[in-house]
């Protein structure tokens, strides 16, 4: 790594502001197989939505077979739903590196008590398409509203946000 990183805790790791780049750091056995799995260029959400339209089309066929036509229009409706949801997660990223030159905005979103954590919503352009990464701050405890203060006046300083 770099010499000079300014980091901050996140719900399940850490993000280190670098000069030149952010990394976003996830610590648990989930981090590392997405991590994996963000090598070989596959997409998180991808997956999930993929393997649930599958369940339901199986599912939807498996009604026809047995002749309850409402049940099949029902897992039907929902592949359906499905094929919009893979349609509109195609913009969204969980890139762990960013690199700050692709970066072209940050939002900040404040935390609701007992409804929301507080998050950064990263807009950046490695390619042609514009995508967006989020990244979930600590909960909204009493102790971590200064953590998001702290993420989001670090973020400020780093000009980041304006």
């Amino acid at each position: 790594m770099q010499s000079r990183a300014r980091s901050f805790p996140l719900k399940n790791g850490y993000c280190y502001l670098f000069q030149d780049h952010i990394l976003i750091e996830r610590n648990d056995f989930t981090g590392q197989i997405l991590h994996f799995l963000e090598k070989r260029g596959l997409r998180r959400s991808w997956i999930i939505y993929l393997a649930l339209l599958i369940a339901l089309v199986l599912s939807a066929l498996l009604a026809v077979k047995i002749e309850n036509y409402f049940l099949a229009a029902f897992f039907a409706a929902f592949a359906f739903a499905d094929l919009f949801a893979i349609w509109f997660s195609r913009k969204v990223s969980f890139a762990s590196n960013i690199q700050r030159e692709h970066i072209t905005a940050v939002e900040y979103k404040e935390a609701v008590q007992g409804v929301s954590r507080a998050s950064f919503t990263i807009f950046f352009r490695p390619k042609r398409a514009t995508l967006r990464r989020t990244i979930f701050l600590p909960s909204i405890r009493k102790g971590d509203t200064q953590l998001a203060q702290a993420a989001y006046l670090m973020m400020k300083e780093e000009k980041l946000i304006e």
